[in-house]
């Protein structure tokens, strides 16, 4: 088989394939194959008919129409290995005959791909003000200070200054902000629709019901805006949320910062927090 590759945006693909008579040969082999399993041939076992014999008891229509489908699968499975792929759906699929010999073209979303840029770089120049103290060194500080901490926030405040806990909130909003900025990396619909509608409407919807309300209340008080219109805002939510998490894996993977699957995301929420820890640590030596 021929196969031609082209990546098209929001990490698509679309591959085209050109079958040849092997393909073809093999596909229909294995029809009848899984026929002969259920067809009786007087003098022999289930199974074990000659394959020729089991031909003459189909009709070409149904050993064609079968033969593109178990082609068509074969053929997919092949070049997504061959290609290294990482399907992730949905597939579309459109089929040709070029002189009896099935040409497909394959479109579907793989798993995106990360460029980080220069990372490092970008947080060096963050201006952060007060350096934040890292995990090691603010639990020990912690340790020492915990009766003085809640008159030293009052205090702070009291100044119309930060707290340190705000101070860290702060710089860490820097830190994804500028990540955002400097990584690329496209996300397919298919991962923003699954990240609004088992994530973050779930949420919303919890968040309301506390409130007293149903979603379709809170929504008609939202001068009568609809569902669909309420996901839509959700998307671009969304998609910073998927956007940061691979950023994060791809740093993690990069640097050995966490033992975080691949194509699963980071498995513990201390992988992240230790990740920030880190990207903390570049912003401080370069402020």
């Amino acid at each position: 088989m021929k196969v031609t590759k082209k990546y098209l945006p929001k990490s698509k693909v679309e591959l085209i394939i050109q079958t040849e008579e092997k393909d073809l040969n093999s596909a229909e082999q294995k029809v009848l194959q899984q026929a002969a399993q259920y067809l009786k041939v007087p003098g022999f076992r289930p199974g074990k008919a000659p394959l020729n014999f089991i031909r003459q008891k189909l009709k070409d229509d149904f050993v064609k129409k079968e033969t593109i489908e178990v082609l068509k699968e074969d053929v997919l499975e092949a070049a997504v290995k061959k290609e290294n792929l990482a399907v992730i759906g949905p597939l579309e699929v459109e089929v040709e005959n070029d002189k009896d010999l099935p040409k497909f073209k394959f479109l579907f979303s793989v798993w995106p791909k990360v460029k980080l840029g220069d990372y490092k770089k970008a947080l060096a120049e963050i201006k952060s003000g007060k350096k934040i103290e890292t995990a090691k060194n603010l639990a020990e500080a912690q340790s020492k200070a915990t009766r003085e901490k809640k008159k030293q926030v009052e205090r702070l405040k009291g100044l119309g200054q930060k707290t340190p806990q705000e101070q860290e909130n702060e710089l860490e909003e820097k830190i994804l902000q500028t990540l955002l900025t400097t990584a690329e990396v496209e996300i397919p619909e298919i991962l923003i629709e699954g990240e609004v509608e088992e994530h973050l409407l779930p949420a919303r919807e919890e968040q309301i019901k506390r409130l007293g309300l149903s979603l379709k209340n809170y929504l008609q008080a939202k001068k009568g805006q609809t569902l669909t219109q309420y996901k839509k805002q959700l998307r671009k939510e969304a998609e910073e949320i998927i956007k940061l998490r691979l950023i994060l894996q791809e740093i993690a993977d990069a640097e050995g910062f966490a033992s975080a699957r691949r194509f699963g995301g980071l498995e513990k929420e201390d992988d992240v927090r230790y990740i920030m820890e880190r990207l903390r640590e570049i912003v401080n030596k370069g402020g």
